[in-house]
């Protein structure tokens, strides 16, 4: 056995749908269906049910204004992609710098082992060069035994 449900006049609906929807304008805010439903005191699917034209009318209004959206959002997509080309950018500068850095530090240091070289070949000295497998104490005195 249902029960009789007693439900507000259409006008009355109308009129809380477009209070809704001037409060959502001011705002900047999205209508919703479950919002009027709460103002009406109905459940969602009563009021949908019932009022067929005045929920079709909030919920054009909400597509609208998702539409609306629509620019701001493409507007935040193309700065975030000119904002990852400039580091884009930056980062390849930056690669191409340290390449070059790295590159003079290896032309330094062959230079200043050349630049030895020719100091001691002037000065005449004579390099001793200890092996590698040489005992601890041989290293530490510089000789050879």
């Amino acid at each position: 056995m249902t029960t009789r449900l007693d439900l507000p006049h259409p006008e009355r609906v109308r009129k809380l749908a477009d209070e809704l929807l001037a409060h959502a304008s001011r705002n900047g805010t999205r209508p919703s269906v479950l919002g009027l439903a709460k103002r009406v005191g109905l459940s969602n699917t009563t009021l949908r049910r019932h009022y067929p034209e005045i929920v079709d009318t909030v919920t054009a209004v909400r597509a609208g204004s998702a539409e609306d959206r629509q620019p701001a959002d493409t507007k935040r997509y193309s700065d975030l992609v000119r904002r990852n080309a400039k580091i884009r950018r930056a980062n390849r500068e930056l690669t191409d710098q340290l390449a070059l850095a790295l590159a003079c530090i290896q032309r330094l240091s062959v230079d200043n082992t050349n630049l030895l070289a020719a100091l001691e070949a002037a000065s005449k000295i004579r390099r001793i060069d200890i092996p590698h497998g040489a005992p601890a104490e041989m290293r530490t005195k510089g000789t050879l035994g």
